[in-house]
């Protein structure tokens, strides 16, 4: 059976974090076949530690000169951190 990438997700560290605003991490969620980006943060509250951002409509970004057009997540594929949103 082929692999269908509805209703999944995919969470990435961010391996670029460069201070506490950037997010922990990043991903794609798929949705009934529409694609959203997630930026989630580590944050600690009374009942103990979770993770909480946004989940936004994944937008593709023109393609730049001698690149290879976009995800939305600064190049990079599916599900790979990088980005153009997600300081908090």
């Amino acid at each position: 059976m082929p692999f269908d990438p509805k209703n999944t997700m995919t969470l990435n560290h961010n391996n670029k974090r460069e201070g506490k605003n950037d997010p922990d991490l990043r991903g794609i969620i798929n949705i009934d076949g529409t694609e959203y980006q997630v930026a989630l943060w580590r944050r600690n509250g009374s009942k103990g530690e979770f993770f909480s951002g946004p989940v936004e409509p994944r937008q593709e970004r023109p393609a730049a000169q001698g690149g290879q057009g976009g995800s939305g997540w600064g190049g990079q594929d599916k599900g790979q951190g990088g980005g153009n949103w997600g300081r908090r």
